[in-house]
């Protein structure tokens, strides 16, 4: 197939797909041919190459060649969180789309949400997201929300423990005006970058929608981001807390905007102690790593009042994930049935 020609101008209806690149040649190819296969043509492409020492450059070459609404850029590896920054200078889009390259997006995601995102007034909309494995069978899935939208102050106090608004920056289309005036950007971290953005968002939103339809597909793959587990991501999920306690702490207006932002560090850490849990292989590395979570000042200073601002299951359990040594023997438990977190 030859090239296609170049678009001129996408306009304010087009959709930006903005793709971080690292290492994943093999994946690629069902990434960008779910965007061949949209429905509505209105949308580009932006692929930024971060630092990748596979054949990933010569795959997004192949559709840079074939299609012009790819576009390729390569950097110097800085991490996801800033080639999806660099991505969105780039894009050219009223709307934009992040998409994980490992992930694919469903045939009618152009048509469907950047018509709603038209006709409404909507910073972003959050649509279903569902987990899949490499058979393409779908083990667990996000697509059931509260209502139709949410409005002014409390789209930031339900993203602080993700209720309806997921920290997940790929199950969104975010109108681009809104990310560039607020200068909302991902923090140069190595992990967990995303839940930052997704409250920084929040916070500045004046309006989101949701969509029940499940648009985006997520590959649950061992080596993926999401599913890498060493001693150092302790550390990282402390000093994404330290990062928003500098932000958000400021600007908490009442007591239970200041218990909602307890309730979101206690569960945060409690889930990255799970995945530790199951993740690291030695259980030295894990009681050091569990120390490193609860005995932070970031979670040590968080005192009484959170708890009901709990998901039921994190109140469950809290207590467990607090007891590092049960937690251990809990997840070899279970590993050795099969049974691990998504």
């Amino acid at each position: 197939m030859g090239r296609m020609n170049p678009i001129s101008s996408l306009g304010l209806r087009g959709v930006s797909f903005v793709v971080p690149i690292y290492n994943v040649a093999r994946y690629l190819p069902t990434c960008l041919d779910s965007f061949l296969a949209q429905s509505d043509s209105n949308w580009e492409a932006i692929l930024i190459d971060d630092g990748s020492t596979d054949d990933s450059a010569a795959v997004c070459g192949r559709y840079v060649t074939r299609d012009a609404r790819f576009k390729y850029q390569y950097q110097s590896n800085q991490g996801q969180g800033v080639a999806r920054n660099v991505g969105v200078q780039r894009a050219a889009g009223g709307f934009v789309s992040f998409v994980d390259p490992d992930d694919r997006v469903h045939p009618d995601l152009v048509r469907d949400v950047a018509s709603r995102m038209s006709l409404s007034d909507a910073d972003f909309i959050s649509f279903g997201l569902a987990y899949v494995n490499p058979s393409g069978q779908i083990v667990r899935q996000f697509s059931k929300f509260a209502g139709q939208y949410i409005a002014g102050r409390d789209i930031f106090r339900r993203a602080l423990v993700d209720r309806d608004v997921l920290s997940s920056p790929c199950n969104k289309m975010y109108r681009r005006r809104v990310l560039i005036g607020h200068d909302i950007r991902f923090p140069p971290l190595r992990a967990y970058e995303d839940l930052y953005f997704a409250r920084l968002l929040a916070l500045h939103a004046e309006q989101c929608q949701f969509m029940e339809n499940l648009y985006y597909f997520a590959l649950v793959r061992e080596g993926s981001t999401t599913r890498s587990m060493s001693a150092a991501r302790a550390q990282h999920a402390v000093d994404l807390l330290s990062l928003e306690k500098e932000r958000f702490f400021p600007v908490l207006i009442n007591d239970e905007e200041r218990a909602l932002f307890d309730a979101h560090r206690i569960k945060f850490i409690g889930q990255i102690a799970f995945q530790l849990a199951f993740g690291l292989p030695s259980k030295v590395d894990f009681l050091v790593a569990h120390e490193v979570l609860f005995n932070s000042a970031v979670v040590m200073e968080v005192r009484g009042g959170y708890r009901q601002h709990l998901p039921w299951k994190n109140r469950l359990v809290e207590p467990i994930a607090r007891r590092p040594k049960l937690l251990w023997a809990i997840a070899r438990l279970l590993s050795f049935f099969g049974v691990r977190p998504y």
